[in-house]
């Protein structure tokens, strides 16, 4: 999905940051912990499972913090927001 995003921003004309070794960047993000979690579901089981009894999840605020460069380019992993009480 992130390549779809990708040509779709070049499509758009969008400025896109190139990396030195995007390669290397792949292989890393790839073997990242969180890359290999569904996110926000692991992170209300953790804080579930670690004493906190309310949450409130915003599943994606990306048009709140992301202009539409950012927006198209991580369509496919949106923004999210949580809120945690003990």
């Amino acid at each position: 999905m992130y390549e779809e995003d990708l040509k779709r921003a070049q499509a758009l004309g969008i400025k896109i940051n190139e990396h030195e070794d995007p390669e290397e960047c792949d292989r890393i993000a790839k073997d990242l912990f969180f890359s290999k979690k569904l996110r926000p579901q692991w992170d209300s089981k953790e804080l579930l499972d670690i004493g906190f009894r309310r949450l409130w999840i915003d599943n994606d605020i990306s048009e709140l913090v992301w202009d539409l460069g950012e927006r198209i380019l991580n369509r496919s992993t949106p923004m999210f927001l949580i809120c945690a009480e003990k």
